[in-house]
């Protein structure tokens, strides 16, 4: 089994590796209308979070998503 990418959280000049999640994801790509797709397997969610905060909220500072639409040829997909 590949470990996979954690996502991160971003605080006062140190990152922290977020793993363990017990209930549901921290931020869902599609309510952005995006659909990442897992293109190796260290990543089969398509995508990695950072988090952060401003003015004492949690923040999305970082997302790395891969928007690839045919896995044959790894063309990728365009967003309107």
């Amino acid at each position: 089994m590949t470990a996979q990418i954690n996502d991160a959280f971003h605080l006062e000049g140190d990152d922290y590796s977020l793993a363990g999640i017990s209930e549901g994801d921290l931020f869902d790509p599609s309510l952005l209308g995006l659909k990442p797709t897992g293109t190796c397997t260290a990543c089969w969610r398509g995508y990695q979070a950072v988090f952060g905060t401003d003015a004492n909220r949690l923040v999305l500072r970082t997302l790395h998503v891969n928007l690839i639409g045919d896995t044959k040829s790894y063309s990728r997909t365009s967003r309107s």
